[in-house]
């Protein structure tokens, strides 16, 4: 698809070093990748729409909505005997406009209104995470830090290395340490973890961590490892 295709590339411009460029492609990624509806997965076979899955943060899940649940009808018109394509239909539509949905859980009906909203699911963790890394090597902190969150929220092990990251440039040690020890085979979470026991004074830890980054190799062209790298350097020659 065009967003994989694009998220790849923008992969390949942050590791080379063209932040600005990645972080702008990334915002039509993540746009392109967001969802506008109630944040359920459903499937229709045989004419009954039944909810697989409701995504965290979602209006399905503020409204209590649970997997199993049944729909039959979305603003008082029928859901049963729709396809899969129909009922999404029925169910996006724009943001912060409501839909009321009708439901059975256990032989009981249920009615909720809920309000559309533009959210992110799991597989947008890795596209938020990586614009997050862009922005902070452009400066934008606070951008940097939205999206880490978000990217976190929805999937710790992808967002993990951005809110190290973040916590780094914050000079908040101890976030840097939680986020990055989440990550053990990853190189420039040990990276940051090197760094922050230089800058506190440990230059033995530090240096035992680089050990193991040396062990394994860096690649040279992944620009932005190399720079976090030459910061621990610093800091352990200063």
């Amino acid at each position: 698809s065009s967003v994989a295709v694009d998220f790849e590339l923008a992969r390949l411009l942050y590791r080379s070093g063209n932040y600005a460029e990645s972080a702008e492609l990334l915002n039509g990624v993540v746009e392109k990748n967001a969802i506008t509806g109630i944040g359920i997965e459903f499937e229709a076979l045989g004419g009954n729409p039944i909810i697989l899955k409701v995504e965290k943060n979602s209006p399905s899940e503020r409204a209590g909505l649970r997997a199993g649940d049944q729909m039959t009808q979305a603003d008082l018109q029928n859901l049963i005997g729709l396809t899969s394509e129909e009922v999404s239909q029925k169910l996006r539509g724009i943001a912060n406009t409501p839909v009321t949905l009708t439901y059975v859980r256990g032989g009981e009906t249920f009615q909720k209104q809920l309000m559309r909203e533009t959210f992110f699911t799991a597989s947008s963790a890795p596209m938020l995470a990586l614009r997050a890394l862009a922005y902070r090597k452009v400066g934008n902190i606070q951008k940097a830090q939205e999206d880490a969150r978000k990217a976190y929220e929805l999937d710790p092990k992808e967002g993990a290395l951005a809110m190290a990251a973040v916590a780094f440039e914050r000079e908040d040690m101890a976030g840097t340490l939680r986020y990055a020890s989440l990550l053990k085979g990853d190189l420039h979470a040990r990276i940051f973890e090197a760094a922050v026991y230089a800058l506190g004074g440990n230059s033995v830890k530090a240096l035992e961590l680089l050990r193991d980054v040396t062990v394994q190799g860096t690649d040279g062209r992944n620009v932005p490892l190399q720079e976090d790298r030459r910061i621990l350097l610093k800091a352990l020659s200063d």
